[in-house]
């Protein structure tokens, strides 16, 4: 569950940068291929987003329970 949260941050972050970013490449390249283009954008930005946005410590939720 926590990966599919962290995925569903990713894209919410990533997207309209992505669309941007896909935008400016092709209009300046109209070769390249649309799908490497676009697949090469999102790893840009999943190696970003992952330096910027180191996950915090999850919480042990035991803690401060009497045993």
């Amino acid at each position: 569950m926590e990966k599919e949260n962290e995925l569903g941050h990713f894209f919410a972050w990533a997207r309209s940068r992505a669309y941007q970013e896909f935008e400016k490449r092709m209009t300046a390249d109209p070769a390249l291929d649309p799908n490497w283009t676009f697949s090469e954008i999102m790893q840009e930005l999943l190696d970003d987003y992952r330096k910027t946005h180191q996950a915090e410590p999850i919480k042990d939720h035991f803690e401060g329970l009497p045993e």
